[in-house]
C-alpha cells in the first residue's frame, strides 16, 4: 500500500507520504517492503509525489523537471494553462505504458494494473513570487487542482483510509476558510499516523513531509521537514487526541 497526502493552504502547500515501498514480481505477488522516499523536490521550488508504478513516476518527474528547466511552467501562466502543459506531458508517457501493458495482457492479466500511476504536484503559479497550487493527476494524466472548497487530496491505495479522516479534520478545524500551511502539516501528519495505525500493513513509517511556502521574503520555496519538526507535530496530534479523550 501507499499513501500520499496533499493540502493546499492559504499561504502554502503541504505534501506528506508514508515511507514503505512494496516490492513485487511480474505476476503481481508482493515480495517485501523497504523504506523509500516518495516525495521529490525540483530546484527547491516544486514538490512532487507519485503512487503506482515507480518507473512511470520517474518519467513523470523527468517531464516536470524539463518543463521547469525550460521555463514552460511556473512563469506567468493561468493555473488552467499550467494544468494543460503538465497533463499533455504526463499523458504521453501514460499512453505509451498503457499500450505496452495492453499488448502484454494476453500473457499476464496483471499487466494493466502495473501502469496505474497517480501524481501530486505543488508548484508556484505566476513565477516564484506568485501563488502556490496543488494539482492531482490520475493514471491517464487528467488533472484536477485543489481549491478552497476541496483543499485536501490523497492518492494511493491508502486513499480510502485518508479521505474520511481528512474530511473530519476539515469539518472540525477549517471548514470556513483555507488552512495555514502549519495547520496543513498538522492535518497531514495526523492523517498519515491514523492510516498507519489502522491499516493491517503496507502503509508504514517513516513518514515524510514537505512544504511549499514563503519561508523568507516573498519567494516560494520547497523544503523537506526534518525529523525533529515532524516529531513536534506528532506531539501536537497526540495532545489533540488526549484533549478529545478528556
Amino acid at each position: 500500500m501507499i499513501l500520499i497526502v496533499g493540502i493546499k493552504g492559504a499561504d502554502g502547500v503541504v505534501m506528506g507520504a508514508d515511507g514503505a515501498a512494496t516490492l513485487g514480481n511480474p505476476a503481481g505477488q508482493e515480495t517485501g517492503t523497504q523504506p523509500v522516499s516518495k516525495l521529490h523536490i525540483v530546484d527547491n521550488r516544486i514538490l512532487m509525489g507519485g503512487s503506482g508504478a515507480v518507473g512511470l513516476s520517474q518519467l513523470y518527474l523527468d517531464r516536470v523537471e524539463s518543463l521547469w528547466r525550460d521555463r514552460k511552467i511556473g512563469i506567468d501562466l493561468r493555473p488552467a494553462d499550467c494544468m494543460r502543459l503538465l497533463s499533455n506531458a504526463i499523458a504521453q508517457d501514460a499512453a505509451v505504458a498503457a499500450e505496452i501493458a495492453g499488448r502484454r495482457s494476453n500473457l499476464n492479466r496483471n499487466s494493466v494494473g502495473t501502469v496505474l500511476t497517480s501524481s501530486l504536484i505543488a508548484l508556484p503559479i505566476g513565477g516564484i513570487t506568485g501563488r502556490p497550487e496543488l494539482i492531482q493527476f490520475d493514471y491517464t494524466g487528467m488533472p484536477e487542482t485543489a481549491s478552497e472548497d476541496l483543499p485536501s487530496v490523497a492518492i494511493g491505495s491508502g486513499q480510502q483510509l485518508a479521505d474520511p479522516f481528512l474530511a473530519f479534520l476539515r469539518r472540525v478545524f477549517w471548514k470556513e476558510k483555507a488552512p495555514h500551511w502549519t495547520d496543513g502539516v498538522f492535518a497531514t501528519v495526523g492523517t498519515l499516523l491514523h492510516a498507519i495505525q489502522v491499516t493491517p500493513g503496507g502503509v508504514s513509517e517513516p513518514i515524510q513531509v514537505a512544504v511549499l511556502s514563503r519561508q523568507k521574503g516573498r519567494e516560494l520555496s520547497a523544503r523537506m521537514l526534518s525529523d525533529n519538526e515532524i516529531d513536534e507535530y506528532r506531539q501536537s496530534v497526540l495532545d489533540a487526541e488526549t484533549h478529545l479523550a478528556a
